[in-house]
This record gives C-alpha cells, sequence and structure tokens, in this order.
C-alpha cells in the first residue's frame, strides 16, 4: 500500500500489515507547499529499479527507485505545474509517468531520462 500526506511524508506498507519491507520518506514533498497530493506505482525499468512515484501540492513530481526498506528519489519535476497536481498514472509497459495539474495543463515525464516529453 502506498500513501501520501499532507506533512509530505510518502510511505508504502505491505498489505500483510508487516514492517518488513515498509519504506518511509520524511520529506519527500515540502510541508509547507500543501504536502503530497497524489503516489502512483511504476513498473521495474530498463535498469531494474522498482519504482514509485508522488507529485505534491506545490506542483512537483518526483520519481522514488526503491529496494527492501531504502527508497531514493532518483528524478524530480519540479517546474511541470504551477499549482497542485490532481493526477498521476504510470503507463503499464512504458517509463512514462502522465500528471495533470489543477493549473489545466498535462504532462508527459519519461521516468528512465527525466525528460518532459510533453
Amino acid at each position: 500500500m502506498l500513501t501520501g500526506h499532507t506533512d509530505g511524508t510518502v510511505a508504502m506498507t505491505p498489505v500483510s500489515g508487516s514492517t518488513k519491507g515498509a519504506v518511509k520518506v520524511s520529506g519527500a514533498h515540502s510541508k509547507a507547499g500543501g504536502g503530497v497530493s497524489r503516489v502512483s506505482f511504476g513498473h521495474a525499468s530498463n535498469n531494474n529499479k522498482s519504482h514509485f512515484y508522488s507529485a505534491g501540492m506545490d506542483g512537483s513530481v518526483k520519481v522514488w527507485s526503491y529496494s527492501g526498506s531504502k527508497a531514493k528519489c532518483d528524478t524530480t519535476f519540479d517546474s511541470v505545474h504551477s499549482q497542485s497536481v490532481e493526477c498521476l498514472h504510470a503507463h503499464p509497459v512504458s517509463p512514462y509517468i502522465i500528471s495533470m495539474s489543477r493549473d489545466c495543463t498535462w504532462a508527459c515525464l519519461d521516468v528512465e531520462s527525466g525528460a518532459v516529453v510533453r
């Protein structure tokens, strides 16, 4: 289970409730900016990393890789949106995520290259 919180924390907890494999990232997004608005799981990329994604009330989108109980921010998309991200979806087979914002914009983001495709 993947959750985002208004204090800026992103947490991933096994459905079993066990703490083994749990990941907690404090300060994933700015609390002052409103915290986390959306989270989504991704697929394993060409480099065999597992990913999850988070979006903030400040309009930023972040790509996280994780292994066991450790997570690392691989890419931050800071200037894609000027308002809260309201929708975040991972493409089922390609390394793209789509984000949509309250500012009425959308973006296609390449997880592997860090590029904004559109």
